[in-house]
């Protein structure tokens, strides 16, 4: 365990680890794409709401600063999706796009679902790619892309409060899709 001394106290420096939480499930249909960034605009379902109090808040989450979603889906391996990642901090403030691009299934199985533990067969994206938004001049990190293995991308919190994951199912033109996405976010309260 590291401690820093601060002025004579001890400081706890382990890193808080928050656990994961369904972001989306079982998504086997396009959503209907975000029209405008007005607050207005904001989905009133398949939302996740950091807030506590809230239906479906997770509060611990709140304080992330660094987050962290992997996506998972049903099909073969190297099906893909397209996905957006939008963001805002306030019930009427702008919705922002933090990232959007494509994620491709490797050929890592989920057996198990990471949230009920259901029996399922899935596969974990081995590629995540950050192609636009707010985090694609932030530097966020996907890592461990492309090496059949589980694609983990991160980035900042930044004080916001609601997320929400648009999937295309097939945006990435030719080729294999996903037939059911799914997505979990997590976080940790360091630096």
């Amino acid at each position: 365990m590291g401690y820093e001394s601060d002025n004579g106290t001890l400081t706890d420096m382990r890193t808080v680890q928050i656990p994961w939480y369904a972001l989306r499930t079982a998504v086997v249909a396009d959503d209907t794409a975000l029209a405008t960034f007005d607050y207005a605009s904001w989905p009133t379902s398949n939302t996740v709401s950091m807030e506590s109090g809230t239906e479906t808040g997770i509060s611990e989450l709140l304080h992330a600063r660094r987050l962290w979603l992997a996506i998972y889906g049903k099909a073969a391996v190297n099906a893909t999706a397209g996905y957006k990642l939008y963001a805002r901090r306030k019930d009427n403030g702008p919705i922002l796009l933090l990232a959007s691009g494509i994620a491709t299934l490797g050929t890592q199985l989920v057996t198990k679902d990471p949230i009920s533990e259901a029996t399922i067969t899935a596969y974990w994206a081995d590629t995540i790619t950050i192609t636009g938004g707010l985090w694609s001049d932030m530097a966020p990190l996907v890592l461990d892309s492309g090496n059949n293995r589980i694609a983990i991308m991160r980035g900042r919190n930044e004080g916001l409060k609601d997320y929400y994951l648009e999937v295309d199912l097939d945006t990435a033109g030719a080729g294999t899709y996903m037939t059911e996405v799914n997505a979990i976010i997590s976080g940790t309260e360091d630096a």
